[in-house]
């Protein structure tokens, strides 16, 4: 009976031990880092810039671990550059997240290659005796690593899409419809009618002259001007500004009393003349 009994206290005892490896061992297997991939899209174009991040979480204190940079090798389809590592905790893990960004350069099927991640624990790392020496590692093992596999990916040359050839074609037709009908309106536009001739009445413009003239050696100068204005405004078809300048000048001298100097009333009389003499030359119709 005694013997029955110590049997089933050691069996007992072994259930015990076994159920505590189990939980400590799952507990450490749980507080561990995982590694975790969003992969890149299944196809590219030649040149397009794309990104693949790479997750690594675990359990525990932020300082429980510390991953290294990823090691990653170069490829020959094109160029890969790694990114600015970000940390942050989510939902009670702690997260760092390293992303790479890739340029394929050629098309073809190409291959993402392997990433790996090396972390430290803090018990792993040696202290350095002063505050400029490096850190060693303790142990002579290299470090755990986590490693993501590599995967394929298609990339595809330049291609223009069907659609742009569509809304080409679609422009290129409304501009000939444009371009036709614009064509078609000018033929369609008459001619411009000859302007009749309109004949000046040289008596009158000649009488406002010698009345302007005589004004002048009056002394009478807005007279004068204002004569001039008015031989001006039956020669609006040979001169359409002269009326309004001869206009303003004589408001000036009748109203600011500006005195007109003897050059500047020759030069619009012998204008006025001019035209009276560019009209005798034009053929009447």
């Amino acid at each position: 009976m005694q013997l029955d009994a110590a049997l089933r206290k050691l069996n007992l005892y072994r259930v015990l031990m076994a159920t505590v490896l189990t939980v400590v061992a799952g507990g450490i297997a749980f507080g561990q880092p995982q590694l975790e991939v969003t992969p890149a899209p299944e196809s590219v174009t030649v040149g397009e810039t794309f990104r693949v991040s790479y997750e690594v979480s675990w359990s525990g204190a932020p300082g429980d671990y510390t991953v290294l940079p990823a090691e990653l090798e170069p490829v020959e389809w094109g160029t890969c550059t790694l990114l600015p590592s970000k940390a942050y905790v989510r939902d009670g893990l702690n997260v760092i997240v390293q992303t790479v960004e890739f340029v394929a350069n050629q098309p073809g099927e190409v291959e993402i290659p392997a990433v790996e991640f090396q972390y430290l624990r803090p018990e792993d790392v040696q202290k350095p005796e002063k505050p400029d020496t490096p850190m060693h590692l303790n142990a002579s093992d290299a470090p755990p690593k986590l490693r993501a596999d590599p995967f394929p990916l298609l990339v595809q040359p330049h291609t223009t899409p069907a659609w742009l050839f569509g809304v080409l074609g679609a422009l290129f037709f409304f501009l000939l419809a444009a371009v036709a009908w614009w064509m078609a309106s000018r033929r369609r536009k008459p001619s411009a009618a000859p302007q009749p001739f309109e004949a000046v009445d040289r008596v009158a413009v000649n009488a406002h002259l010698d009345r302007a003239k005589r004004k002048r050696l009056e002394g009478d100068f807005y007279g004068a001007y204002r004569e001039l204005a008015g031989a001006a405004g039956l020669l609006k078809s040979k001169a359409p500004e002269l009326e309004g300048r001869l206009t303003a000048r004589a408001d000036e001298i009748g109203y600011r009393g500006v005195r007109p100097t003897d050059d500047e009333m020759d030069g619009d009389i012998r204008t006025i003349e001019r035209i009276l003499a560019q009209d005798e030359t034009i053929p009447r119709a």
